[in-house]
């Protein structure tokens, strides 16, 4: 979009320059300069809108389309639910998409962690004692020993170690 508009504004610049586009008593400065480039977007914007519907086809998502199960790394197949589960119309899944909890659960989560590295930075550590059991976490989230701590983990150590050294 940003380079048709960009087209646009050159094509309106050469008319404009050309002297093809001049304000009259029944089109104004505001008229060249806004208005009808901002109509001819308006237009070319319809245009792209239809073609988004053939280029992006909502069939391969219905139910119709799809397979009744899938596969897990084992091998087992689990059956897929049947009907689709936002409710009459939809209205389940508006619901849950208008539900402002986890906005405001993010929000705290922000500002209790905010408020941690705070009280780190005051008394001389970067990350309180809770966080840094991050650290030495597995690919699936079960503590390891030092000695299996993986590539990645050593790596946020050793730059947790410099910052806390000032090293940044």
């Amino acid at each position: 979009m940003f380079a048709n508009s960009s087209i646009n504004q050159i094509i309106f610049l050469i008319l404009q320059s050309t002297g093809a586009l001049n304000p009259t008593p029944t089109m104004t400065y505001a008229d060249l300069h806004i208005g009808i480039p901002g109509l001819v977007i308006c237009i070319e914007t319809v245009f792209f809108a239809l073609f988004f519907f053939y280029a992006y086809s909502w069939s391969p998502y219905l139910l119709r389309n799809q397979r009744n199960y899938y596969e897990t790394r084992s091998g087992q197949q689990v059956p897929l639910a049947l009907s689709y589960q936002g409710g009459p119309l939809g209205v389940y899944a508006l619901l849950g998409m208008w539900n402002p909890s986890e906005t405001i659960q993010a929000i705290v989560f922000g500002i209790k962690l905010g408020m941690e590295l705070h009280q780190g930075r005051n008394t001389g550590s970067n990350v309180s004692s809770n966080h840094q059991e991050y650290y030495l976490l597995g690919p699936h989230g079960q503590p390891v020993d030092g000695d299996q701590v993986n590539e990645p983990t050593q790596q946020r150590q050793k730059y947790q170690q410099e910052y806390q050294q000032g090293g940044y």
